[in-house]
């Protein structure tokens, strides 16, 4: 009788401690996904930096070609306007 009660005691810790483990499992699980939703958006949010940052890279070395030819084009008109003085 003190086995089977020993048993029983043994079952009931052992069913106990696996539904605590899976309720603390399922919390960790929900973090985690909470977590990498926040990274996730995050790293696009860096992405979307990275893309805005190339266009206007882009858009300054087209302004840098755009000014040099506007300086050629400048020191040009002087030297004609010398000549007519």
């Amino acid at each position: 009788m003190e086995i089977e009660v020993g048993l029983f005691f043994t079952a009931l810790g052992g069913v106990i401690g696996f539904l605590g483990w899976m309720a603390g499992r399922d919390r960790t699980l929900s973090k985690d996904a909470e977590w990498r939703g926040g990274v996730n958006a995050k790293l696009d949010m860096i992405l979307q930096m990275q893309q805005r940052i190339q266009q206007m890279e882009h858009a300054q070395k087209g302004l840098e070609s755009r000014l040099s030819a506007l300086e050629n084009s400048v020191k040009s008109a002087h030297h004609r306007l010398d000549e007519l003085t």
